[in-house]
């Protein structure tokens, strides 16, 4: 028996053979750094970790490993001779590597437009290439959870749903907030002071109307005359209750909305019928209901801000892609074929060139959700990744 252990060992020894341990303590990260200067790979960058005094070459081809990191927070730092240098936060995840791409630029660049997303319930920004990252939040008092921001159509102001992260909930802090874009002066606009968690927030471009979810219903605030109301209770229509919606947006007037809705099969006690998700327009009042899609599963809308397109997530080419249609449903297109097994709702560009969306086509560990912000260009169909670890974005 013990010839057979020093055997074993021995093989183990010659065949490179790292034992794995299964608590999921440790995991890998492995990446490319891209720059925007050359436009392709950057080779010969520095990657490190210097918690852990960790650093690693980039290669030929911009891509780089670093192995047996704890799955915990961690700052990323990236270093060029001739590029600007990059610090990032990133979630080591456990039991599967995780997947980067690092931009950066031979001068601190501001030509690209500005993003805002939200990281571990924290506020932040960047630009379209995950350049200049700032966190607007984590200064500010940390007994809120900070979700959903949106930019108010001039990009002064950010929206944002935030709820209390005490173990003693009063529900006081909990609602729509509003700061400047530099995160200073946040205020509470408006709170619903009943049972279920706030989610899900869109700003009409007039600037004056908040439209959210609480639970299973819809609710707009009108800041300019300081009314609130759910949407839920004026569908009178019978056929309307067959419908569960979620994730609304304004259409770019701010007089209609769009919408993914679930079937609802009465005969089935209630339950959603599966893959049933299309995309509908409703006018303010939740009423007029008008379905523009019809095959697949539909879901995640977002109107473009000129008002002319909607950009969606559809299974109708097999897996979730994204796809745009005509503001009426027509001349639908499909813009991505990452052949994800996840992708969240997209969120449009200030420009309307890019579409922002969450994938995790190109990662090989297992979330919830996907936490890796990508772009995809509307008129190339390219598409590269804004940052890692950063979800519900608007541009």
């Amino acid at each position: 028996m013990f010839k057979y252990v020093l055997g074993l060992a021995a093989v183990m020894l010659l065949s490179g053979f790292t034992p794995i341990k299964q608590t999921g303590d440790y995991s890998d990260v492995r990446g490319h750094v891209k720059s925007l200067y050359y436009n392709g790979p950057l080779a010969n960058a520095t990657v490190s970790i210097p918690e852990y005094s960790t650093n690693v070459k980039t290669d030929a081809n911009g891509y780089f490993e670093i192995r047996g990191l704890p799955t915990k927070w961690l700052k990323l730092e990236v270093s060029h001779p001739t590029h600007q240098p990059i610090k990032r936060p990133i979630h080591v995840e456990p039991y599967g590597t995780k997947y980067v791409e690092l931009y950066t630029d031979n001068v601190n660049s501001t030509s690209h437009p500005k993003v805002v997303f939200e990281r571990n319930y924290d506020v932040w920004t960047s630009d379209l290439y995950g350049q200049n990252q700032t966190s607007l939040t984590e200064k500010q008092a940390r007994n809120l959870y900070r979700t959903y921001p949106v930019w108010s159509k001039d990009k002064s102001q950010i929206g944002y749903i935030a709820f209390e992260s005490s173990s003693k909930v009063s529900l006081n802090d909990d609602g729509v907030w509003v700061m400047r874009a530099d995160g200073t002066m946040p205020r509470k606009m408006t709170t619903v002071l009943d049972v279920g968690r706030i989610y899900h927030l869109d700003w009409s471009n007039d600037g004056n109307q908040f439209l959210f979810m609480l639970q299973d219903r819809m609710f707009v605030y009108n800041q300019r005359y300081g009314t609130q109301k759910s949407l839920s209770g004026v569908l009178t229509r019978a056929s309307a209750f067959q419908h569960f919606d979620a994730g609304p947006v304004w259409a770019a007037n701010g007089e209609r909305i769009v919408t993914t809705a679930f079937g609802v099969d009465f005969n089935s006690s209630f339950r959603f019928t599966p893959n049933q998700r299309q995309i509908y327009i409703l006018d303010q009042q939740g009423g007029t209901r008008q379905q523009l899609t019809r095959e697949g599963d539909n879901y995640g809308p977002a109107v473009s801000h000129s008002g002319r397109r909607i950009a969606y997530v559809s299974s109708v080419s097999g897996q979730p892609e994204i796809w745009t249609m005509d503001i009426d449903g027509s001349n639908p297109q499909q813009l991505t074929r990452l052949k994800a097994g996840r992708i969240g709702q997209p969120r449009w560009s200030a420009d309307d060139r890019y579409l922002l969306f969450t994938s995790d086509y190109m990662q090989q560990y297992k979330a919830t959700e996907p936490k890796e912000l990508w772009a995809v260009n509307v008129d190339t169909f390219k598409v590269h990744m804004v940052s890692n670890d950063a979800i519900h974005a608007d541009g």
